[in-house]
Parts: C-alpha cells; structure tokens; sequence
C-alpha cells in the first residue's frame, strides 16, 4: 500500500498545482475588473462583462460531466488545460484588437477552468486510499485558497503597476499560459488511475 501510495505521489502534486491554478485564475479575473475599466474606458455594465463571460461558463458544467464520462477524465483535465493555455495566449493578441477580443479570450480559458473544476476532484479522491481523500482534498483546497492571495498581488505587480495601457497584460498572461503548458505537458505523459462516470 504504501509503494502504491508514494505512486500517486507526484501525481497527486500536479493536481495540487492544478487546483492553485484554478484558484489564481479565478481571483486575477476579479481583480482585473477596475484595471479593465480604466484601461478600456468601460462603462459600469461593460466592466461586469468579464465576470459574466468568465462565470457564464460555469453554466457548462453539467454537459461538461456527461463529455467527462464519454472521453475520460483525464482527456477532460488535458483538454481544460488545453483550453486554458489558448485562452492566455490569445488574450496576447486580444488585447490588441479590443475589448470584446479580450472578452472572446477571457470565454475560452473560463471553459477550460470549468473542464478542470470538474474533472480535477475526482482524480484527487482516486490518488490514494478512500480513507484518506477528504484529507487530499482539503490539501489541495487549501492551494486553490493560498492562490487567491497570491494573485491581486501578481495582478497589482506586473499589471496594473500604475499604468492604463491594455496591452500590459500581454506579458503575464503570455507568462502564465506558458507555465500551463508545462502542467499540460506533464500531465500528458503522467499515467493515472482510470476513472469512471459513476464512481464516488
């Protein structure tokens, strides 16, 4: 038990960093929204619109589950990983055109996080003994929270940073679709517990 346990091991730390990006995300979104007003001249309805689009896709959760259940957790967790990274990386040339090219990069990345919010926890609760995965996922919950700190500091920092200039975000959301991309690379090739639609 215990070799299979230090098996899920490194595993288990790709989805905590899963779960910390998740959080970070979320609260970079809400904390963007008055850097987005003052960057963009929005009004007070136009500067909700990221909450909305970013939110809205939470709406997507249940057919989100029955794709889990026909593709499989883990292409579910790929593919949101996925999602997320070109999500950021066309915020880079979104920016550029727009607000509302912004907005359509804010809805492909808020897709992708709806994809892992669904698909992360069942893996958690797979890696390791059933006795156990509440403790793993306060562990894990416990990131998504340390993430929420983190990121109106990492927003104030390298974003906003005393500047209206929309293309700012360009560099950081490049940086974090980047580091994406190494979760997703490394998640690919990590061999995982087959889980089912109908399990606990």
């Amino acid at each position: 038990m215990t070799n299979k346990n230090n098996s899920y091991l490194f595993p288990l730390i790709v989805m905590a960093s899963m779960f910390f990006l998740l959080g970070f995300i979320t609260t970079m979104n809400n904390s963007l929204i008055d850097y987005l007003k003052s960057a963009f001249n929005l009004n007070e309805v136009e500067k909700q619109l990221p909450n909305t689009f970013f939110y809205g896709a939470y709406i997507l959760s249940i057919p989100v589950g029955y794709l889990l259940n026909r593709i499989g957790y883990k292409n579910g967790v790929l593919s949101g990983l996925a999602l997320i990274c070109a999500g950021f990386f066309l915020c880079i040339p979104g920016v550029a055109i727009g607000y509302y090219g912004f907005l359509s990069a804010v809805s492909v990345f808020a897709i992708g996080v709806v994809l892992l919010q669904v698909a992360a926890n069942p893996y958690v609760n797979a890696l390791g003994a059933p006795e156990t995965a509440a403790s793993r996922l306060t562990l894990t919950n416990a990131l998504n929270s340390v993430a929420t700190v983190i990121a109106p500091i990492f927003v104030s920092m390298l974003i906003v940073n005393d500047t209206s200039d929309p293309k700012a975000v360009q560099f950081p959301f490049g940086l974090i679709g980047a580091i994406t991309v190494v979760i997703l690379l490394v998640m690919f090739f990590l061999k995982l517990p087959e889980i089912k639609g109908d399990e606990n």
